[in-house]
């Protein structure tokens, strides 16, 4: 006994697979307009640069747009177009290392809400202390912890890692504990 054709079978079905094809690079450019200041804070958080988080971000894109036809729709087209935008940052940031030209002057970023010297200097100096233990993270350790803390959905990001929420949940707790470890490094 044949399977019916999905079409036969499953008008709605094949309607709905037939529209999600029809305009993907038209959801794409949507998708950017409306995520491309998250991309770049991302991208941002890996780099600590504007301009080389910039050309991260205009890189991802250019991947996502060459690559269209290799989204599979399993995850949304929203996280599949942040993890290729934080693999496109943390690309960039190998071949800054490799080449020696990471910015290292971060801690120069001004500090919103401190009213007076002392409090803007303490704020500072907790600024580049952290950025110092984020540093000496793995790269995967840092991004996943910045994902998390600018409030990134546990279970797209799981998703989009391959890994279970529990596997996610064991990641981000080892990241914690190696900057816990980074921070408690005297320098």
């Amino acid at each position: 006994m044949s399977t019916p054709a999905l079409s036969r079978s499953h008008p709605r079905q094949a309607a709905g697979a037939r529209s999600r094809r029809r305009a993907p690079r038209a959801e794409l450019c949507e998708v950017v307009a409306q995520r491309r200041p998250m991309l770049l804070a991302v991208a941002l958080r890996i780099l600590h640069d504007a301009d080389e988080a910039e050309d991260a971000v205009q890189d991802g894109l250019v991947s996502a747009w060459r690559g269209l036809a290799s989204f599979r729709g399993q995850a949304a087209l929203s996280t599949w177009l942040h993890a290729i935008v934080v693999r496109a940052a943390l690309m960039r940031l190998r071949r800054l290392r490799r080449r020696g030209r990471l910015q290292q002057g971060a801690a120069d970023l001004p500090i919103g809400g401190a009213s007076d010297p002392e409090r803007e200097s303490a704020a500072r100096a907790e600024v580049a202390l952290a950025l110092r233990g984020l540093r000496g993270l793995p790269p995967g350790a840092r991004a996943l912890l910045l994902a998390r803390a600018a409030g990134r959905d546990p279970s797209e990001l799981a998703r989009e890692l391959g890994v279970s929420r529990a596997g996610l949940k064991t990641r981000v707790h080892r990241a914690r504990l190696a900057l816990r470890a980074a921070l408690a490094e005297p320098r």
